[in-house]
């Protein structure tokens, strides 16, 4: 798997961290708002060795993510079709 740096969101900018509640847990998630779409919290891997790793096995079994990179590296994003309310 190849991955560009243009797949990957730099900017704290281009991003509003906020939680969501979805239909399918009673639990807020930890998510992103990106251009009105929501992304909930998947998972946070240190290296892009790592990253492309963990995507080569679960990118089969995701509709649509968004990585943002930090400090402490790359957090993967998964898009939530369903949010009931956000804060």
């Amino acid at each position: 798997m190849e991955l560009s740096s243009s797949h990957i969101i730099k900017s704290r900018q281009d991003y509003q961290i906020c939680w969501i509640n979805v239909p399918h847990l009673s639990r807020r998630l930890l998510a992103i708002n990106v251009d009105g779409q929501y992304y909930s919290f998947l998972r946070l891997e240190k290296t892009q060795e790592q990253l492309i790793a963990i995507l080569s096995k679960v990118v089969d079994q995701l509709d649509k993510i968004v990585i943002t990179h930090i400090d402490k590296g790359y957090v993967i994003w998964n898009w939530e079709p369903e949010v009931l309310s956000n804060n």
